[in-house]
């Protein structure tokens, strides 16, 4: 039986809980390296218009379980995969503005 992500408890489940449903997710999330078909898979799947809407419960559980797991681990996690997302962000912006100006 597959596991919720309103299950997971500590930001490590969660990680690990999206990288079931998107593999790749938690290289890319703890900036380990990923494979080239890791890469290209998320890629499409994180640049798609319409976000899964997994992903948003995703978000929204581990903003909740932030609150509840204060270990230096979760923190340690918190900050690799916001910064993982905030350089997506970029990469994302950048083709965005690519695609316009050529």
């Amino acid at each position: 039986m597959e596991r919720d992500i309103m299950d997971c408890n500590t930001i490590k489940e969660c990680l690990l809980w999206a990288d079931q449903q998107w593999p790749g997710f938690w290289k890319f999330a703890t900036h380990q390296p990923m494979t080239k078909k890791e890469k290209t898979s998320l890629s499409i799947y994180m640049k798609q218009t319409d976000p899964d809407p997994l992903f948003e419960k995703m978000m929204r559980q581990l903003l909740f379980v932030s609150k509840l797991d204060q270990s230096k681990e979760a923190k340690k996690l918190l900050i690799l995969g916001a910064t993982a997302m905030m350089a997506f962000g970029e990469q994302k912006s950048d083709d965005h503005i690519q695609k316009y100006t050529k």
